[in-house]
């Protein structure tokens, strides 16, 4: 068989292209109900705005309750989504394919947050935190069989809710305290790995790949910013429609799943052991549709561990309550039935828990490790923001602990 018969013979086979598996939701799945529930929000500025940490506007309490009012119907809707089994059903598998669920998600985790603030302010905390973990709780559920940009908008939707526990943990009664942290450990059993995602991330990026090399031009169009094309815009233009034309298909989804096979095994193993980006292929649609995994791997790693920390305050302030002191070690929250384990440290290896002491002060001290893996002590991390503000943001060259109370999310 001649070389140019092999090629054309490449260039006629069809891609192979598997979805993972997707266990099937028996009975009402909350998803499609999720999504007519958040159709209901309305004015998602004047929400965004009452529950920013700084306004533009005057934001009175009345105000509040007004707006809550206006969104009833969407708080009502969500709750009773969130009552049934969930799991994502609208798989994109291209550019074209609009998912605008995710912003409204969003928007619905503020509604609830400002409900959660409304309840707070008029003295009803259960109320007010049953709110808060609401969003949480949609955070946790938004997650269930998406791709990357769903694992990003569900961990924005916890740090909304969590946010709020964190800023009102010290005000908090027993009752409510109590009944938070046993809302938070029943949502244990939701979380999702990181590899569950990439698994659907890897089918999006070769099904998106294939139909940017049927439609190159409009696979370009995407990434344009709307300003005039340059010369270089132009040439890379043609490159990809010559490329998309003579390059078989099953060489670019093949590149591309190999690719993120190595990222979903990488993704498994523990974060201080495998936290190095791996190498893109120079394949030209890999290279520029593959997404910086590393970014978002962080962002999930310091989600469980934000998750982590405030479980483990919420028990540290009930023993408190209960003992008139703090424990000598965490442990101890275990066998007082307040903790079902305790937590690791996820930025540290498996079975190494959270890091705590009682300084002099007579508060605890209660860290993370971080993203460096380096244990501080219990300095936090803090650097200096693009206006050289100190900034708590934790980055992927961050130095320091992330400690509890000092990082609110």
């Amino acid at each position: 068989m001649s070389v140019f018969a092999i090629y054309v013979g490449a260039l006629l086979t069809k891609p192979r292209i598997v979805p993972p598996a997707r266990p099937p939701i028996s009975g009402q799945n909350g998803f499609p109900l999720l999504k007519v529930a958040t159709d209901k929000v309305v004015r998602d500025k004047d929400v965004s705005s009452a529950v920013a940490a700084s306004s533009e506007k005057k934001w009175t309490l009345q105000r509040k309750r007004e707006l809550v009012a206006a969104n009833g119907a969407a708080i009502i809707a969500t709750r009773n989504a969130l009552s049934f089994p969930y799991a994502e059903e609208t798989h994109a598998v291209s550019i074209d394919d609009p998912l605008p669920h995710y912003k409204k998600f969003r928007h619905m985790a503020r509604v609830l947050v400002l409900a959660g603030d409304v309840a707070w302010e008029e003295g009803k905390q259960r109320e007010a935190v049953d709110y808060y973990l609401d969003a949480i709780t949609i955070g946790r559920r938004v997650p269930h069989r998406t791709n990357l940009i769903g694992r990003l908008v569900g961990i924005a939707c916890e740090a909304i809710g969590r946010r709020a526990i964190w800023d009102r943990l010290e005000r908090m009664d027993t009752n409510t305290t109590a009944h938070c942290l046993r809302r938070l450990e029943a949502l244990q059993m939701e979380r999702l790995p990181f590899s569950v995602t990439l698994e659907e991330e890897k089918y999006f990026v070769q099904s998106w790949a294939i139909k940017a090399m049927e439609d190159p031009d409009r696979f370009l169009e995407a990434f344009n910013d709307g300003s005039t094309a340059t010369e270089q815009d132009k040439t890379m233009h043609q490159v990809i429609s010559v490329y998309g034309r003579v390059v078989p298909r099953k060489y670019v989804a093949d590149t591309l799943g190999q690719h993120m096979d190595k990222v979903i095994a990488q993704s498994k193993k523990p974060y201080i052991k495998s936290n190095q980006e791996i190498p893109v292929p120079k394949e030209i649609y890999t290279a520029i549709i593959v997404p910086v995994i590393n970014q978002a791997r962080l962002k999930f790693v310091y989600n469980e561990t934000g998750d982590a920390l405030l479980r483990t305050a919420l028990a540290l302030r009930l023993y408190e309550a209960r003992h008139g002191k703090y424990p000598t070690h965490l442990s101890e929250l275990v066998v007082a039935k307040l903790l079902s384990t305790v937590p690791d440290d996820p930025f540290d290896m498996p079975g190494v828990s959270l890091h705590y002491g009682l300084p002099s002060t007579g508060k605890y001290l209660l860290y993370s490790v971080g993203p460096d893996g380096v244990n501080d002590g219990g300095k936090g991390i803090e650097s200096k923001g693009a206006s050289g503000t100190p900034s708590r943001v934790v980055t992927l060259d961050g130095k320091g602990d992330m400690v509890a109370g000092w990082y609110r999310y």
